[in-house]
């Protein structure tokens, strides 16, 4: 309150275990009345100087800080206007912060099912080239098989003994070709299932990803925060610059800038404050472009 001094301020937020907190009393909700009361509260020093001494101080103090003059009045509306914006952004903040962190998640598992892919792709490699050359060895004795059959087929009736004997090597080679092919698809079935099994997880997770970085895109969170942040600076400059307080004519210009790109016709109202005020005082906000003299010569070198 306006009764503490800055000596009581310094016990106060010392003494709290884990965190300390300052809650100021005030006669409305306007945060720079706050402000201005620890202003105060941090210029009031010990009790044990002197009287005289804090008496060359507060003159010293009242003949070199001018008090603030309001420089426009702060429309009832605007403490609402304020708390909405800041409301709106940590909302938005809030879903920025639980979106990455779920991507983040989703990214992390994607990393390791593909971990876990390229194990069960190591495991399971050794046995691609023989599974191949047996399935090509089946091929071979199955295509075989038919022209042995299709030779016995055309072979007259005297002339048979040949045919039957390559028909029934054709029917042993394929009855070999076929056993290995199926031991060794057996043996290397768990490998085989397992680097499936893997590859079908990474597929399943680089969609869930792209599908929920499409969803966000359509939210735009990041993009409303932005526009949200701005607008909450550019309430904060405005007020800093309606209640006296010192400001630069490049934060004027930005916070011009921040209130009228925003949609809200008030904060488009609150820039147009800003100009009328410049305008008024003759406060130059848009920076100068230097001139340069340009001297063009239009002689063309005859004396006269």
């Amino acid at each position: 309150t306006e009764a503490t001094t800055g000596r009581g301020l310094y016990v106060g937020m010392t003494r709290g275990r884990d965190t300390n907190h300052v809650l100021v009393i005030t006669a409305t909700n306007d945060h720079a009345e706050a402000r201005d009361t620890l202003d105060r509260i941090l210029t009031i020093d010990r009790a044990d100087i002197p009287a005289t001494r804090q008496r060359q101080h507060l003159d010293h103090q009242s003949r070199h800080t001018p008090p603030l003059r309001p420089r426009c009045a702060i429309p009832d509306w605007f403490g609402q206007l304020h708390r909405e914006a800041i409301a709106s952004r940590d909302g938005l903040a809030a879903a920025l912060s639980r979106q990455h962190h779920q991507r983040d998640r989703m990214a992390t598992d994607l990393a390791a099912l593909r971990a876990k892919y390229q194990t069960a792709q190591g495991a399971a490699r050794p046995w691609d080239e023989p599974l191949q050359a047996a399935r090509q060895a089946r091929r071979d004795a199955d295509e075989q098989l038919r022209t042995a059959r299709r030779a016995l087929e055309r072979a007259g009736p005297l002339r048979r003994g040949r045919p039957r004997a390559e028909l029934a090597a054709a029917i042993e080679r394929q009855a070999v070709a076929t056993e290995r092919l199926s031991q060794l698809e057996a043996a290397a079935e768990p490998r085989l299932v397992e680097r499936q099994q893997a590859a079908t997880a990474v597929e399943q997770a680089e969609r869930a990803l792209r599908s929920f970085d499409v969803l966000n895109s359509m939210e735009r969170y990041d993009e409303r925060y932005q526009t949200v942040e701005s607008l909450v600076h550019g309430l904060e400059t405005w007020q800093t610059w309606a209640t006296g307080r010192p400001l630069d004519t490049a934060s004027l210009r930005d916070g011009i800038t921040r209130l009228g790109s925003s949609a809200r016709r008030d904060a488009s109202a609150l820039a147009a404050t800003i100009r009328d005020w410049a305008h008024i005082n003759h406060v130059e906000l848009e920076p100068r472009t230097p001139t340069v003299a340009v001297h063009h010569d239009h002689s063309i070198g005859i004396d006269l």
